[in-house]
């Protein structure tokens, strides 16, 4: 019971056993198909903190790769110069455990392809997890963060799916097998930046909180 043995300390042997039991999970962090301002729907921009801070949550949560879907090739070419660099000597030699987290990120135009990638080299089509910082009238089936065993009997790998701007659009839920419930704290405010979110997200689904 996986939600039994992430609350207590446990060593290298124990975690390398239990991720055998585990399905592949990925992330993608979508600049397209967007809900922008007066509900509109479009591209946004890259945030290259973005692409640190999650490359590094995602890394330490044991996600296989990080995609950034965005289909505009200006913002590209910024993501591809931050992967040069840190794939280069120089990066590595800055800081070779930030290199590191960098080398799991990868472009794609649109969601399908990052589904697309992820079947050809898991051979199966990925279960998708949408995030939303707000409760959403789509009919897509919610789920807590005490549901990782019924996603993960389904036997397919796991994509958490992520959304900038306003959220995610209707096209990209009615995509989506499940979404998670909204982060919430004692408070009337919410408005998380996607990369706290996200390390939020992977610690409530894949962290190890011992309560010993």
């Amino acid at each position: 019971h996986f939600n039994w043995v992430r609350s207590y300390h446990i060593d290298e042997k124990q975690k390398n056993i239990s991720k055998e039991f585990i399905p592949p999970h990925y992330c993608v962090l979508m600049h397209d198909d967007i809900v922008l301002e007066n509900n509109r729907v479009g591209t946004t921009s890259v945030a290259t903190i973005d692409l640190h801070d999650i490359a590094r949550s995602a890394k330490t949560y044991g996600l296989r790769n990080f995609f950034i879907s965005t289909p505009l090739k200006d913002q590209q070419k910024i993501i591809n110069k931050l992967i040069d660099f840190w794939n280069s000597d120089a990066g590595k030699g800055y800081n070779d455990n930030r290199s590191e987290a960098i080398a799991a990120l990868d472009i794609v135009d649109t969601l399908d392809q990052a589904i697309e990638k992820i079947e050809k080299k898991e051979g199966k089509k990925p279960v998708l997890i949408a995030t939303s910082a707000c409760s959403t009238k789509e009919k897509v089936e919610k789920i807590t963060y005490f549901d990782q065993e019924k996603i993960w009997d389904i036997d397919r790998p796991v994509l958490i799916v992520f959304g900038t701007g306003r959220g995610l659009s209707k096209n990209i839920l009615k995509k989506c097998d499940y979404i998670l419930d909204p982060i919430e704290g004692f408070s009337e405010y919410n408005h998380l930046s996607v990369r706290s979110a996200a390390a939020i997200v992977f610690d409530r689904w894949l962290g190890i909180n011992p309560m010993d």
